[in-house]
């Protein structure tokens, strides 16, 4: 079974403004609240600036416009990889690579008393792009 995205990155959006938007002012972030939950059972909730592109082929996207809007503007993957652009990375819950990040964060969050805040900035970098 072959791969199924397109060679293009689609941005979808809910108004004919907003495409516009885009067009005249580029890319504007929007915040995306986020929760997560360390292995030692700490919370955090913090927004994270993105811009939410996808790979759907366009054959495949009725559930999607559906959530984000009719209105698409498409890039290349190349414009991406100039961008310096990477994609979110879904995780399973029970995965070894998922255990280990949350005791990495769990550590770097949890005890004050080693604080660093370069270690910190860096590891709420990385969650960033992790998903359930």
């Amino acid at each position: 079974m072959g791969l199924i995205s397109s060679n293009t990155l689609f941005h979808f959006t809910p108004t004919f403004d907003y495409l516009k938007g885009i067009l005249k002012d580029e890319f504007i972030p929007g915040y995306s609240l986020e929760k997560l939950t360390l292995v030692g059972g700490h919370i955090f909730e913090f927004g994270i600036p993105m811009v939410s592109f996808c790979d759907i082929p366009l054959s495949n996207i009725a559930n999607h416009t559906e959530k984000y809007g009719n209105y698409a503007i498409g890039m290349s993957k190349e414009w991406a990889r100039e961008k310096r652009l990477n994609p979110i990375m879904y995780l399973r819950d029970d995965s070894d690579l998922s255990k280990q990040i949350w005791t990495l964060g769990d550590e770097i969050f949890s005890d004050t008393s080693k604080y660093n805040s370069d270690l910190f900035y860096c590891m709420a970098d990385i969650l960033r792009y992790i998903k359930p």
